[in-house]
C-alpha cells in the first residue's frame, strides 16, 4: 500500500523531497513563508500550490486523505468549548 505525505509548515521541502525516495506519494504541502515557498520551487516543481495553511480547505485534505472531515464545525476547533460532547460526524 502507498503511503501519502501531507506536509504543513514545509519550508524549503526537505522531507518533500525524502518522499519518493521512501516510496510514499506527496499529495499536498503548505509553506506560508515567501522565501521558504520561493526556495521549495525549484526542487519540488509547481506541483504544490498551496500557501497559507489557514486556506487550507478541510474538505481538500478529506478529498486527498479520503477520510470524512468535519472540523469547521466542531465546537471544540481552537478551544472554543461551546460543547461538552463531541458532535456527530454526518
Amino acid at each position: 500500500m502507498l503511503k501519502k505525505h501531507g506536509s504543513l509548515f514545509t519550508g524549503i521541502g526537505g522531507f518533500d523531497l525524502a518522499v519518493p525516495w521512501m516510496g510514499w506519494e506527496n499529495i499536498f504541502s503548505c509553506e506560508k513563508n515567501p522565501l521558504g515557498a520561493a526556495q521549495q520551487r525549484p526542487v519540488l516543481g509547481t506541483k504544490f500550490p498551496r500557501g497559507n495553511i489557514g486556506l487550507v480547505s478541510p474538505r481538500f485534505l478529506a478529498e486527498l486523505i479520503g477520510f470524512p472531515v468535519n472540523w469547521t464545525e466542531s465546537p471544540f476547533l481552537s478551544g472554543s468549548r461551546k460543547a461538552s460532547e463531541p458532535t456527530e460526524m454526518p
